[in-house]
């Protein structure tokens, strides 16, 4: 498999994912990738103290550590 074709499948399988898990959280007060995030920093320090999106709920950024290995 070529890098391009790689990169391109991973991407794909990714939105495939996050459209899934969309989907199953639609109908349980969730949301995944909400729009117009908030940062809210009341103490004026150099990092956010809060992050919440429009409709002020409180958002969890997550982050995945994938690694590919080849032989």
């Amino acid at each position: 498999m070529e890098l391009k074709e790689f990169v391109s499948e991973s991407l794909k399988q990714i939105i495939d994912g996050v459209i899934d898990a969309q989907t199953y959280v639609g109908n349980k007060g969730a949301s995944i990738n909400p729009g117009h995030i908030i940062y809210i920093n009341p103490s004026n320090i150099p990092f956010v103290d809060y992050v919440r999106c429009q409709s002020n709920n409180p958002v969890q950024i997550m982050e995945f550590d994938v690694a590919v290995t080849v032989t």
